[in-house]
């Protein structure tokens, strides 16, 4: 079985498929599209360190989509070089291998900063024009931490200078110093916590609009009854469904929660997202495999297992959290492996508002589920806490809020080169 290793990033069969069919439905929509057909350009920057800046980059692409816009799609972190993408491979590889050294990580990348070095910038300077002119955007959208200062600095000076909108995918009330730079023109951000967040690093007011965070439209309405849905899927329609979500990159945590919860004569079932290679280590597991089991590697669906699901447990990426709001799903929240900075936040908000709970030790994922089992009523409560929380349509919000920022940039443009007198 092929393993993932420091400075490697999975393999292009693990890549989310949604990268290669939006470049190529975005090529064939720049092919026979005239070029003065008054299309906006959208350059969208993200990167494979996890998937939920993806999943963001994705939701942004949909809503932009409903407009006359031209949308591409690139990850400059690892298009810059072999050095860059062994970075990006090494955070991987430590979110699966090391999940305990995240936080060291976490701290030394806030406290080096290094993507606002002056020498990565000049390094960086030519391919980020060749970029620029390969893309040729009318707004530059930044979707991660590491491509704010580069790009925003870039664009400033480029002639006419392009504007650089962020969509800051941590909702707060700590996050990665990276997503604040003042050469940005424009944040989109989570939630009230994440402005406050970004003004006391020095953003200024105006430039911040909270408009929720940008998810799929298929999160938010389900086309099909879930009796149907888990039939679809080969699973018993009437039984207490439980979705182990271990991520894109995977967590080794899990094979030990899927091992304890199959050694348990429980009435459920399951699904694992376990983000590994192959099934086998998962199987070995859990040899006897008393419970219907679903496993799955990755997915394009993730929308479906949490609308057929009953209960998530999951480490609490931001992104991953806010879809599964969407979905109305509660979530189990994987404390045992330490929660990164940035994401304890939004784990605290699940606790405190009963959208679900932690799971701070190995052997507790049992009692909890035997506890919903005995008390239903406790996960309909957190089903209606997640709804009244949730706010749908914020990926529309922020393609407003970018298409405005295009019109604004193409009527100064036109007014540069009308006629005086």
């Amino acid at each position: 079985m092929s393993r993932l290793r420091p400075g490697k990033t999975p393999n292009s069969s693990c890549k989310p498929n949604f990268c290669a069919a939006q470049n190529l439905f975005l090529l064939l929509f720049q092919l026979f599209m005239p070029e003065d057909c008054g299309a906006r350009s959208f350059l969208l920057l993200t990167a494979h360190t996890g998937n939920g800046h993806n999943a963001a980059a994705a939701a942004v692409a949909e809503a932009l989509q409903s407009g006359q816009c031209r949308i591409n799609l690139s990850h400059p972190i690892e298009r810059a070089g072999a050095f860059y993408r062994y970075i990006c491979g090494t955070y991987n590889w430590m979110l699966r291998r090391q999940p305990a050294r995240m936080d060291w990580y976490y701290h030394t990348i806030n406290r080096l900063r290094p993507n606002e070095w002056p020498a990565h910038f000049r390094f960086l300077r030519n391919w980020g024009r060749r970029l620029l002119a390969e893309y040729r955007p009318d707004v530059v959208v930044s979707l991660h931490p590491m491509t704010n200062h580069f790009f925003a600095r870039l664009c400033k000076e480029t002639r006419p200078q392009i504007p650089v909108a962020c969509v800051v995918t941590d909702p707060g009330p700590d996050f990665w110093k990276g997503w604040s730079c003042t050469d940005v023109d424009h944040y989109f951000v989570a939630t009230e916590a994440a402005r406050q967040k970004l003004r006391a690093l020095g953003i200024a007011v105006e430039k911040i609009e909270v408009t929720g965070m940008p998810i799929r439209s298929c999160f938010e309405a389900p086309t099909e009854p879930i009796d149907a849905l888990r039939l679809r899927y080969g699973l018993e329609p009437n039984r207490f469904t439980l979705f182990f979500n271990a991520g894109w990159i995977g967590n080794r945590q899990f094979v030990d929660f899927y091992r304890r919860i199959g050694r348990c004569d429980l009435p459920i079932q399951l699904i694992y997202l376990h983000g590994l290679e192959s099934d086998e280590e998962i199987r070995s597991a859990n040899p006897a495999g008393r419970m219907r089991t679903l496993l799955i590697a990755r997915t394009e669906r993730m929308h479906e297992l949490m609308q057929l699901s009953d209960l998530m447990v999951s480490k609490p990426g931001a992104l991953t959290m806010f879809e599964a709001f969407a979905a109305g799903l509660p979530v189990a929240v994987n404390a045992v492996t330490p929660i990164m900075p940035q994401e304890r936040g939004i784990a605290e908000w699940i606790r405190a508002r009963e959208f679900g709970f932690w799971i701070e030790e190995k052997t507790q994922i049992v009692r909890l589920v035997e506890a919903l089992l005995e008390e239903p009523r406790r996960l309909r409560r957190m089903r209606s806490n997640i709804r009244a929380f949730h706010n749908p349509g914020a990926a529309h919000r922020i393609a407003t809020g970018l298409e405005s920022i295009a019109g604004l940039i193409t009527q100064r443009r036109k007014g540069a080169r009308a006629p005086s007198g």
